[in-house]
């Protein structure tokens, strides 16, 4: 799942460099978003199978919080790759 995250992740910068167009530039990252929450509400819909117990709601708030530092270190590798393939277009 991390893998073809990071391969959507990897086109979705892409795209932007792949034609001139603003409005492209302005989607991408938000398709970039909508692929996430859509792995992300898939993770929390899976949680549902469990039984409600006192640890349940301990274990949420850690899988909130590490999914949450994942989804930012995605971004930050996102950014990177758009910034990467801007210089490599520059040059």
């Amino acid at each position: 799942s991390f893998f073809v995250s990071f391969l959507c992740i990897c086109f979705v910068s892409y795209i932007p460099h792949m034609s001139d167009n603003m409005v492209c530039f302005i989607f991408c990252p938000f398709l970039n978003w909508i692929i996430h929450m859509g792995d992300y509400l898939s993770f929390i819909s899976s949680l549902y199978i469990l039984d409600n117990n006192p640890l349940l709601d301990m274990s949420f708030v850690n899988i909130f919080s590490h999914s949450i530092g994942c989804l930012l270190v995605l971004l930050i590798v996102s950014f990177t790759v758009q910034k990467l393939f801007i210089l490599m277009k520059s040059q």
